[in-house]
């Protein structure tokens, strides 16, 4: 039997030795419930009151003074020892406020990081050593900031030449706008907490062919969400260019967007959002993907940065009933999902009576239908609406401020009886679209005296267009079977 003086075999074992006879030392204390960290030779041990982190450090000084290890003396900036417990301290080069239970990045390595990234924007040209250099300051702050792996792993993978340079940044300009954009997130960055917020919204989220949906499970947001694609995701369906995995993140994001008109449930608060994709849930928590989704993700995890949301997603199965009613959804269909083609609208706005007023609120819409981009009525929420469920809004004036509107009213003409009441009721403004169509309504129309003009619409064939939410069998009858007016009403 041979007792070494040295390690036999080189000093490539020593770190792993010294910290498996450390984790023996320490074992009895965790046993106990004591809150110990450690790395190597440093230490850290938390405890909720004074009087306790003092007795804890008097014991952890005898321990270690009974094992023959040399103590430093501590000194009076705390950078290499500090014995007396204090609200916050150094550990692994960063500061431990346990005030605020937060890990953060010292002032003087965020300036030299700062002035790093500075240098590295000014400069003309960017060596794959300068990135490196940035690369690698930015994984070492991690713990205290949140986002810095966001940065750091593109530039890494695009350096060593696992990413594509030009997939990631198609200039050098590009690059440094990224750069620029995480100093200014690093300057911003006020530490990452080392526990979890309360949360106070779940949101399950899913998408199909034709649009994003998703609910609250808990009830916490009352109305479901359901975003239909726009025309550029519409065309990467059909060309297949819109992989499920990005449709995911995609969903993520604009569901995200459309909370953010409910501060009170996302803001500085735990937000978290259930997916049955599991790619999806690896590229977003760990801040990866590739050159279809990073830049998906990026602009997810910088949109929770700016608003201080904690976010964290989890993967459900797909047969979960949270999944399954969040597919439903996505999947729901809208038989009057229809719009008047613009040239008729355009037609309609430019009536003599009008004398030059355009409306300034669409009914029935959605962000991807509407007439009216900045007030609309839509059946779901979804991106810019003012209200879901136009009936329970008014029509004839801005809740707001109070002014008048000119309504425009494209409805289902399955509900034109009681479209007719409320604009009687309410003595609303407004171009009103409906069908000749011999029903009881028709009297109450023309017995309306605020009616100023009646305008007999084209009979283009795609007078009518289909929105995303029509099932596909009716989006083949672009004609109306019917002929289509529009009635001016002021009151």
């Amino acid at each position: 039997m041979y007792c070494f003086c040295v390690t036999p075999f080189g000093i490539a074992e020593a770190p792993r030795k010294f910290t498996i006879y450390k984790q023996e030392v320490h074992r009895p204390l965790r046993g106990l419930a004591v809150k110990l960290g450690m790395l190597l030779d440093d230490r850290l041990a938390i405890e909720s009151s004074g009087s306790r982190a003092r007795m804890l450090s008097e014991a952890l000084i005898l321990i270690m003074v009974a094992m023959g290890v040399v103590i430093n003396i501590p000194d009076p900036e705390g950078k290499k020892a500090q014995w007396i417990p204090k609200p916050t301290c150094r550990y692994l080069g960063f500061i431990v406020n346990a005030a605020e239970q937060k890990f953060k990045f010292p002032d003087e390595k965020k300036q030299e990081l700062l002035a790093l990234i500075g240098d590295t924007v000014k400069s003309p040209t960017v060596s794959n050593r300068q990135l490196a250099k940035v690369a690698g300051k930015l994984i070492a702050a991690a713990p205290a900031v949140q986002l810095a792996p966001l940065f750091a792993r593109a530039v890494y993978h695009s350096m060593t030449g696992k990413r594509d340079w030009d997939d990631l940044y198609p200039s050098m300009e590009a690059l440094k706008a990224d750069l620029q954009c995480c100093a200014d997130t690093l300057a911003a960055s006020s530490g990452a907490c080392w526990w979890k917020r309360e949360a106070t919204l779940a949101v399950a989220g899913d998408a199909s062919e034709f649009a994003f949906g998703g609910y609250a499970p808990g009830g916490e947001y009352p109305h479901p969400i359901v975003v239909s694609f726009n025309s550029e995701q519409l065309q990467l369906m059909e060309t297949n260019q819109f992989s499920s995995t990005l449709r995911e993140i995609m969903c993520m994001l604009v569901i995200t967007k459309v909370l953010q008109e409910a501060p009170h449930l996302i803001q500085h608060k735990r937000f978290v959002y259930e997916t049955d994709s599991q790619t999806g849930f690896f590229s977003v928590m760990g801040m990866k993907g590739n050159a279809a989704t990073f830049p998906i993700v990026r602009e997810f995890r910088l949109l929770c940065a700016v608003f201080d949301i904690e976010i964290e997603v989890v993967w459900r199965p797909r047969e979960d009933e949270h999944q399954q009613l969040a597919d439903f959804w996505s999947k729901v269909q809208n038989n009057s999902e229809w719009s008047l083609h613009s040239a008729e609208y355009q037609s309609l706005t430019q009536h003599p009576v009008l004398h030059g007023i355009k409306p300034t609120l669409d009914v029935f819409a959605s962000h991807t239908t509407t007439k009216v981009a900045d007030t609309f009525y839509s059946k779901y929420v979804c991106p810019g609406t003012s209200g879901v469920d136009a009936f329970r809004h008014p029509w004839a004036y801005n809740p707001r401020t109070g002014a008048r509107h000119l309504a425009y009213i494209n409805g289902p003409f399955d509900k034109i009886g009681m479209i007719v009441r409320k604009v009687k009721e309410e003595r609303v403004d407004c171009i009103f679209v409906a069908p000749v169509w011999p029903r009881h309504w028709v009297a109450m129309m023309q017995r309306m005296p605020s009616v100023r003009a009646r305008i007999v619409l084209s009979g283009r064939p795609d007078l009518c267009i289909p929105g995303p939410h029509v099932p596909k069998p009716k989006r083949k009858l672009k004609h109306p079977r019917y002929q289509m007016q529009a009635l001016i009403i002021i009151w």
